[in-house]
């Protein structure tokens, strides 16, 4: 089976200071954000990215979506690289993909109602008539759980769970088969988020859905998530099945976002550690050429991501 969204390699780097550098004719310096991500969204399945803020996570996502080019890499859409497509090219491929963005408030037009927010895709592809966009907008209103009444409202009499349910009735208008859904949750209450959750897993399910899930919360993506790859500095540090990261993480930097997961277990509530940058690169396993299932560049003496097992991904340290 194919993944339905590659990312091949992925880097992207920013040049900073780059006027004030010159003035003193000093080169720019080049921030990396994404080093060398590789990662594939199968079929009907849920891919869970996950990194603290400024890890790269939501760069990538971007990426994915062109909405920011690429340093290096290939990104590949149901078999179609659409990594350097011209915008005029690109713009029929849009329908596969879609995003749900962290910010419902700020990526909902203020001076359009909710069915002119919700019909937009139709608008900028040219589809179907107005009572026909008028008639599908009404059942992704009920779909996301709102009722049909609310598509004279606008964004500011809506509360953010319910500007986010516009937010992912408007991505899934063109029945995209790759959905981004970049922290969607992040900004919501614990209930509001847990139904946002809930509705995404049974529109995934009913529509058979591919997501790229990125979150910085590993305990808010256990239930929707069928693998989920943990990024920390711009690449990818560990990468499994949900469960297999829960109860066998191995990097230093997944246990320790595993170590800030609350409990509402008194039993099993435990003081909270916290790594620095220095005790994670401490702490990387170090893996001997026998253990991996792939074959590693034993020259390098920096981590590289290698397999531990056939479906588990961990940046190790390999001994000859």
């Amino acid at each position: 089976m194919s993944p339905v969204l590659e990312l091949r390699n992925l880097r992207k780097s920013f040049g900073m200071g780059s006027g004030f550098a010159n003035f003193f004719g000093g080169a720019p310096q080049q921030v990396v954000a994404v080093d060398g991500v590789s990662l594939n969204v199968m079929p009907r399945k849920v891919l869970g990215l996950v990194g603290e803020s400024g890890s790269g996570k939501s760069t990538c996502g971007l990426m994915a979506m062109r909405l920011l080019d690429v340093t290096s890499g290939e990104i590949i859409v149901n078999g179609t690289d659409i990594t350097r497509l011209e915008p005029a090219v690109l713009k029929p491929l849009r329908k596969q993909m879609q995003i749900v963005f962290q910010d419902s408030y700020s990526s909902l037009d203020p001076m359009m109602t909710l069915s002119q927010i919700v019909a937009e895709p139709f608008v900028i592809h040219g589809m179907y008539t107005i009572q026909e966009r008028n008639e599908i907008v009404g059942d992704l209103f009920e779909k996301v759980g709102l009722d049909r009444s609310y598509r004279s409202r606008y964004p500011h009499e809506l509360s953010g769970g319910q500007r986010q349910r516009i937010s992912i009735a408007r991505a899934l208008a063109l029945k995209p088969d790759i959905l981004v859904a970049d922290e969607p949750t992040s900004a919501l209450d614990v209930s509001v988020k847990a139904q946002v959750i809930n509705l995404m897993h049974d529109l995934q399910e009913e529509m058979g859905l591919s997501i790229l899930f990125i979150s910085h919360e590993l305990n808010v993506i256990r239930s929707l998530a069928d693998e989920i790859a943990v990024m920390h500095n711009g690449r990818i540090v560990e990468q499994a099945p949900t469960e297999t990261i829960f109860k066998d993480a191995q990097h230093p930097y997944t246990k320790s976002l595993l170590n800030a997961i609350p409990s509402l277990d008194a039993r099993k509530r435990v003081r909270r550690s916290f790594m620095t940058a220095e005790e994670i690169t401490a702490n990387i396993p170090k893996v001997s050429q026998a253990d991996i299932t792939t074959t590693a560049n034993v020259s390098t003496t920096g981590p590289q991501l290698v397999n531990v097992s056939e479906d588990h991904k961990v940046e190790a340290i390999v001994e000859g």
